[in-house]
């Protein structure tokens, strides 16, 4: 008997920054699109139990994506850092051509990111963002698939302008996002979702191995300096059969954990440093 099944050939994610998911996300890899009713049992005497929700719902979604290019994962940034803020986005995503099997997200906000790359490796981007309402899609298209995505077998690296022969970087962001909600009078059938969200701190951390040591001045900076306006890191690469290019740039940055790891007669070593960057500065990330 043959067993109703789907398979990812099918299914796609769009974003948008409007109320229309109208633009590819890139090469998606794996991730999901999730709501949880967030619901809880009380219990009462006779061994009683009563389902209720706890508001507010927990809607979002997570997608690892290789990256074509810098503008979805650029919305991880705040629109405004004075009074924080963040840019609205609309994702959608599911089994293309099946009625009512794909989802719309509306309301959404980028609230962490992962970038990894590596030599030989495409760039490849973890995001997760929440959501404040969602429906299904009656009729999911998908859009076509961009062509070019980030290789890192080219590409430029600089730590305070010195390059050190770097293997790979991992960039870690989250904007703290926490679901607010109120008691008071609220619309037809959006009682129990998140109203708004509340902007927290936003933290950034990097992890970078390098072939070259660093000096003992660098880490000597890295260590004792108080001024982070002192450390920054520079990092480019160019396109797979493009000539588009993604840039990370990180100021403000401290130190964290250095090592060194022994190896044997033939192993090669490389050296890791742990950065993070100046919670809620401007200028701290700037993906372009």
């Amino acid at each position: 008997m043959a067993i109703t099944h789907d398979t990812g050939i099918t299914q796609y994610l769009s974003y948008g920054t409007g109320a229309t998911a109208d633009t590819y996300a890139g090469r998606v890899i794996s991730g999901n699109l999730f709501g949880d009713p967030n619901r809880v049992w009380r219990p009462s005497i006779g061994g009683k139990h009563a389902a209720a929700r706890n508001a507010p719902v927990r809607l979002g979604g997570t997608a690892t994506i290789e990256v074509a290019d810098a503008t979805l994962i650029g919305y991880f940034s705040r629109s405004s850092y004075t009074k924080p803020a963040m840019n609205a986005l609309t994702f959608e995503g599911g089994l293309a051509g099946d009625n009512n099997t794909g989802w719309t997200q509306t309301g959404c906000y980028i609230n962490s990111i992962e970038a990894r790359m590596s030599v030989g490796e495409p760039l490849v981007c973890t995001i997760e963002w929440v959501a404040t309402d969602e429906a299904a899609q009656g009729t999911p298209a998908a859009q076509d698939e961009m062509a070019a995505h980030f290789e890192w077998f080219e590409g430029t690296s600089t730590l305070n302008g010195t390059t050190y022969g770097l293997q790979s970087l991992t960039v870690r962001g989250s904007n703290n996002l926490e679901a607010l909600t109120t008691i008071e009078t609220k619309g037809s059938n959006v009682k129990v979702l998140p109203q708004d969200f509340k902007v927290g701190k936003e933290t950034i951390e990097i992890s970078a191995e390098m072939l070259a040591r660093p000096t003992s001045n660098t880490l000597w900076d890295i260590h004792d300096d108080v001024d982070l306006s002192g450390m920054s890191a520079i990092l480019s690469a160019t396109a797979v059969g493009s000539a588009a290019t993604i840039t990370f740039t990180l100021a403000n940055l401290a130190g964290g954990a250095h090592r060194m790891p022994f190896e044997a007669d033939d192993g090669t070593v490389v050296f890791t440093l742990d950065m993070a960057a100046e919670p809620n500065a401007s200028d701290s990330l700037a993906i372009t």
